[in-house]
């Protein structure tokens, strides 16, 4: 996610549920921090940057149609 889609989701949350909004940013900051001490517990997909690099995806917690992709 970039700061843009944050800033999009949870606008679009808390239009409809403030608490849920409160709960998304709360569990992208678990997901987060989940991945900067396990990198490798992230799924691999099956596409890579433009260099070659393997790309990852863990979904956020709570909000499995989401997801944070890196490398």
């Amino acid at each position: 996610l970039v700061p843009n889609d944050i800033e999009e989701i949870t606008s679009f949350l808390i239009e409809g549920n403030p608490a849920s909004a409160d709960r998304f940013v709360a569990a992208l900051r678990q997901t987060v921090a989940d991945i900067a001490r396990m990198p490798g517990r992230g799924a691999i997909k099956p596409w890579t940057t433009s260099d070659g690099q393997e790309v990852r995806g863990k979904a956020i917690s709570g909000f499995r149609s989401y997801f944070v992709f890196f490398i």
